[in-house]
């Protein structure tokens, strides 16, 4: 082999192994590592935090006549989430509504223990509220929609608790206390970009606890 013929290989060689190591190292090396999800307690505690920040405000405005007299009469609801906080899969929500009719205001609280495990859906969806005429009474609203998330389970196993207040805060119509048992919360906001985080964050929670649910031994 010429002195020639043996540079001409030894500067080939030169070039193409550094490309067949490098190809190699490629090959060899893993990607990159995908995000991890969020754990069940991650979700919890963020749901906790975002949740008591979901509120609605409604007015409905009648107008009427009377002995030839227009009458115009406000009413105003609000909603708001009070209180939050899981305990593994098991929700303790609190919601506060009140509603004000001229200078008097009722105050509803409903408590709810929301089994996730326990749940069949989780369901974001739009309510309009149209202007409407009923009895001579001209209805109108505002703003015109808003938003609720619904929560259903399987079976009633969703513990319920109301009390309702007056103006001076003297219980209304006070039943017995404890919890009764229903199938669906409904949570009510003006907020649909939230709204929407706190189902995705729901659902994600409501996947977890399913798979960590223990199948009924009967």
């Amino acid at each position: 082999m010429t002195l020639v013929r043996c540079t001409s290989i030894l500067a080939a060689l030169a070039i193409v192994l550094p490309i067949m190591l490098a190809s190699a190292i490629r090959a060899q090396s893993p990607g990159p590592v995908p995000a991890a999800e969020p754990t069940l307690a991650e979700t919890t505690q963020w749901l906790d935090e975002y949740l008591p920040q979901l509120t609605m405000s409604l007015v409905t405005t009648m107008t009427f006549t009377d002995r030839k007299k227009d009458n115009t009469r406000n009413f105003t609801d609000s909603e708001q989430v009070t209180a939050a906080k899981f305990t593994g899969c098991s929700l303790a929500l609190e919601i506060r509504a009140i509603n004000v009719v001229g200078g008097s205001a009722t105050t509803t609280t409903t408590s709810y223990v929301v089994p996730f495990d326990k749940l069949a859906s989780i369901d974001l969806s739009q309510q309009n509220r149209n202007s409407e005429t009923i009895r001579n009474h001209y209805f109108t609203y505002q703003p015109a929609s808003f938003f609720t998330l619904t929560l259903t389970a399987k079976q009633p196993v969703i513990l319920t608790s109301m009390r309702m207040t007056d103006s001076d805060g003297s219980a209304i119509n006070a039943g017995p206390p404890g919890y009764d048992r229903g199938a669906v919360v409904k949570i009510n906001a003006d907020d649909q970009a939230l709204l929407q985080r706190i189902s995705k964050a729901m659902h994600h929670a409501l996947d977890l606890c399913a798979a960590a649910a223990k199948p009924e031994p009967f």
